[in-house]
């Protein structure tokens, strides 16, 4: 006889063989069990890293410690990210080829004279690695934080300076309008948008829009890039016909900043043009040949070269731009001195050329063109309320005798501010922002010419 236990009554045990569910098979039972437990380990996963967000840290140079903020975002062309060091009036400034791959993260930070690149771990809300480039490195640690919106919008904008297209970015107070507005103007060596972004902050916050934009392509590393002065101006030009026709911007109280090169340029822009105001720092009150001539030899100082070799560099460059002047005129005799100047010690220090510059060359590049502008003449034709600023310890322009050129051009509609132990950039400077902002809120505050 067959044991049959569900026959007689008695319970089946459970351990013999597993009982069959009303309405569920053994086969749906088990892909049941399965797609748990896969929930369960997708649950306990950790998620990929990611990068994109808002970090900050602190970090450490020269001038001392200050903050760091960085910017990550996803695009159709992979990361990208952005870096700010208020401390130091830097804000938004792009960073190159961002790399991650798994926790490794990498980027290159923006440097004018040198090569910095990050390589570190991301570890959830942490970051944290070495910056090379300096010296043996230093250390950077970051945390992700929340940042915090500006009181200000910003709108992407666009405009021609002769046959070149050039764009910009127009931060805009809340409200409105309408408002009150400067046109920002680049140096030589700070041709992004971006590198007066800190100045543009400041006044969008001060309820003046800012107008910062992408300077013409001019090959600024070689002999000051090829578009002169004159063109520059035409692009500020282009640039206050496009805010003029914004309603919500005064066209009767826009004004012109300029940094380094841009203090040559403000003037020349507002001869051809009323505005309401001009703010410089670091502008040259003096020809391009004086302002090489000063910062190659200041170059040399700085690397504790005797004197004797300075004079012998500074009448190398004067020979230089005579020759410049008569036309290309002894062409042979130059070029031996400049080979001859090669062979010195000092020669890396200075901005001399490795080869005479040619008839093309001289045409071409602004070094030449303007070799011997001098700002003064468009300085005194301007009746409007002027700021401009110097650190006591430039290293490119020569500040005392620019700030007195400038001053005895202008009379008396001018405020001039020196900061000691500051430098071309004008750090330190701990008051310029509010000697700055204070003083554009009054001269707007006057009525309109």
């Amino acid at each position: 006889m067959g044991f049959d236990a569900a026959a007689r009554g008695h319970r089946r045990d459970p351990c013999l063989a597993p009982a069959p569910v009303r309405g569920l098979s053994l086969h749906r039972l088990m892909r049941a069990i399965a797609l748990i437990a896969l929930l369960w380990l997708l649950g306990c996963a950790q998620p990929p890293p990611r990068l994109e967000g808002h970090w900050t840290g602190r970090v450490g140079d020269e001038q001392g410690e200050t903050g760091i903020a960085f910017d990550f975002a996803s695009g159709p062309g992979g990361p990208a990210g952005t870096m700010s060091l208020p401390g130091r009036r830097l804000l938004g400034k792009a960073l190159s080829d961002v790399r991650i791959d798994g926790d490794r993260v990498a980027f290159t930070l923006p440097a004018h004279d040198r090569l910095l690149r990050f390589e570190g771990r991301l570890d959830g809300d942490a970051l944290q690695g070495n910056v090379a480039g300096i010296g043996r490195g230093y250390p950077l640690w970051l945390e992700r934080t929340r940042a915090t919106p500006p009181p200000y919008r910003e709108q992407q904008v666009a405009f021609s300076g002769g046959d070149v297209p050039l764009g910009g970015s127009l931060l805009l107070p809340p409200g409105r309008g309408p408002f009150p507005a400067v046109i920002l103007i680049h140096g030589s060596s700070t041709p992004d948008r971006n590198d007066f972004r800190y100045y543009a902050d400041l006044y969008a916050r001060a309820g003046i829009a800012a107008l910062i934009y992408d300077k013409r392509p001019t090959g600024a590393e070689t002999n000051g890039g090829t578009a002169s002065l004159e063109t520059l101006a035409g692009d500020v030009l282009a640039a206050a016909a496009m805010l003029e026709a914004r309603p919500d911007i005064d066209r009767r109280r826009i004004g012109l900043f300029g940094f380094s090169q841009g203090g040559w340029v403000a003037p020349i822009a507002a001869g051809r043009h009323r505005f309401a105001f001009i703010a410089v720092l670091s502008a040259p009150g003096v020809s391009y040949a004086e302002v090489t001539l000063y910062a190659d030899a200041a170059r040399m100082r700085a690397h504790r070269r005797p004197e004797a070799e300075i004079a012998e560099a500074m009448e190398a460059e004067r020979q230089l731009d005579a020759f410049v002047r008569r036309g290309g005129r002894g062409g042979a005799a130059i070029q031996a001195m400049l080979d001859e100047a090669r062979r010195t010690p000092w020669w890396g220090m200075t901005t001399l050329p490795a080869h005479a510059p040619s008839a093309a060359e001289r045409a071409r590049y602004l070094r030449w063109i303007d070799l011997d502008l001098d700002p003064l003449p468009y300085w005194r034709r301007l009746r409007l309320p002027v700021f401009i600023a110097y650190g006591d310890a430039d290293e490119n322009v020569p500040a005392g005798e620019s700030a007195r050129r400038i001053a005895a051009a202008l009379g008396r509609a001018v405020t001039v501010r020196r900061y000691p132990g500051a430098n071309h950039s004008l750090a330190p400077a701990p008051t310029l922002e509010g000697d700055l902002i204070g003083w554009t809120r009054a001269a707007l505050a006057r009525p309109p010419a």
